[in-house]
């Protein structure tokens, strides 16, 4: 499931204690499923960056699904039917 899987974006509130993290989630993987998977192991994938990076505060993250690019090849077949017309 994770192969199918690629972080698209991270946001992280200004005072750090939060991170939001955009998953686009590709092939015939369930998306909750997923993200479910993913924000189980949130404070594990918590821990190893604070263990990497030395701030004071390391965000806790939070997995979201990232629909831009279901979006973006939906308009691009619009344009693309609408130029056919």
């Amino acid at each position: 499931w994770l192969n199918q899987s690629s972080f698209s974006r991270l946001k992280t509130a200004p005072d750090l204690f939060n991170a939001k993290v955009l998953v686009s989630i590709l092939g015939k993987c369930k998306q909750e499923e997923v993200i479910q998977k993913l924000n189980g192991v949130a404070p594990y994938l918590q821990y190893l960056v604070s263990q990497e990076n030395h701030l004071r505060r390391t965000p806790k993250f939070y997995f979201v699904v990232d629909n831009s690019l279901i979006r973006a090849a939906e308009i691009d077949q619009l344009i693309s039917e609408t130029k056919k017309a």
